[in-house]
């Protein structure tokens, strides 16, 4: 991913903590489980379900709904690209019926926005940029791998795939123990029969080189101790779920056992082809 949980999770701690409302909204019911007190929009908003161009939400203004409404700060729609536009047009007209009466909501300006980030956030210009954000995130790397809090509370955020490769090899390159390499599966379906361009097209090499947001690589390099990170729903009822943080605790061929950072007594195997 690109990091957007990690900041919405950031905005709502924040806003939260000077006492103000969120409120985390999905699309989805699985989405809204990976949510600080996430509900779907459908359930929080009462979206009518058979909806036109002139529907609206069914929010009374002197509701305990409305109330909420006029207190909150930031409302977050996960997901909000799946979402009928229509949706959104009839909580338009709802939020401009209990917030603003008739006043515009969301007026469209000129796009420029002037920010003042603090000194203190500024990196310098330096040779080696990955080293020097490595070091400035993780100091005393080597002395702290047994202590969970200390990957649990920083995170490095890089905005393309390549880019967060290259912080990995960097950091993984740091931890002392030895390298374990894993690959995806990658042989034919022998059940289902293709023609010979699709085994060019789609060949074993092609297909290993692909990189998607979300999908691990085909060459998965892991040492003990590292922080790695679900990318699926494992077993949701015990913590394993999508964007769950943990560490590697010991590592063999096709196995390996990790805790989790979050619940530091919470150990699980995971199982991989080698």
């Amino acid at each position: 991913g690109t990091g957007k949980t990690f900041l919405w999770k950031t905005l709502v701690i924040g806003i939260r903590r000077k006492g103000d409302i969120v409120l985390n909204v999905a699309s989805s019911g699985i989405a809204y489980l990976l949510l600080s007190g996430g509900r779907t929009a459908h359930f929080i908003f009462h979206i009518p379900i058979n909806i036109d161009e002139t529907s609206t939400c069914s929010i009374c203004p002197q509701s305990d709904l409305g109330a909420l409404l006029k207190k909150c700060k930031l409302i977050i729609w996960d997901e909000a690209p799946m979402t009928n536009k229509l949706c959104f047009e009839a909580l338009d007209r709802t939020l401009r019926d209990v917030l603003l009466e008739d006043e515009e909501l969301g007026e469209a300006n000129d796009g420029e926005m002037s920010i003042d980030v603090p000194e203190e956030l500024l990196i310098d210009v330096v040779d080696d940029p990955v080293t020097s954000i490595i070091d400035f995130t993780y100091p005393n790397l080597l002395n702290d791998i047994n202590n969970p809090s200390y990957f649990q509370e920083k995170a490095i955020l890089a905005p393309i795939n390549e880019v967060v490769d290259t912080i990995n090899d960097h950091l993984l390159n740091k931890f002392p123990e030895e390298e374990m390499v894993y690959l995806s599966c990658d042989s034919t379906d022998k059940t289902k029969c293709g023609s010979a361009i699709d085994e060019a097209v789609f060949s074993p090499k092609f297909i290993n080189g692909l990189k998607f947001s979300g999908v691990p690589n085909h060459r998965l390099e892991l040492k003990v101790g590292v922080p790695i990170m679900l990318l699926r729903n494992i077993d949701q009822a015990n913590g394993l779920c999508n964007e769950t943080r943990l560490q590697v605790l010991r590592l063999t061929r096709t196995l390996f056992r990790q805790k989790s950072l979050m619940i530091h007594t919470l150990e699980r195997r995971l199982s991989f082809q080698g």
